[in-house]
């Protein structure tokens, strides 16, 4: 929900801790065998502020990522 008060500094922190406790997820979910999907359902962290430079706080447009971390998947070609 940070992302949507358009400050930036607490977005970035936000995103940072996440980031930390996916980690901790992913190494478990290796370790154990288990198959972790990850998605969003919107964008609105990678935009800050709107065409007037006023917070952006509303859902984007922006596609989302979907990362799927199982051992026995194996990407061809690097896709």
């Amino acid at each position: 929900m940070v992302g949507h008060t358009g400050n930036l500094e607490s977005t970035i922190k936000a995103v940072s801790f996440l980031d930390s406790q996916i980690k901790r997820v992913i190494d478990f979910a290796n370790e154990n065998n288990i198959t972790v999907f990850i998605t969003a359902d919107h964008g609105n962290a990678e935009i800050t502020e709107d065409e007037n430079g006023n917070p952006a706080t509303k859902h984007t447009k922006s596609p989302v990522m979907l990362i799927c971390s199982d051992k026995s998947i194996k990407l061809k070609d690097g896709k």
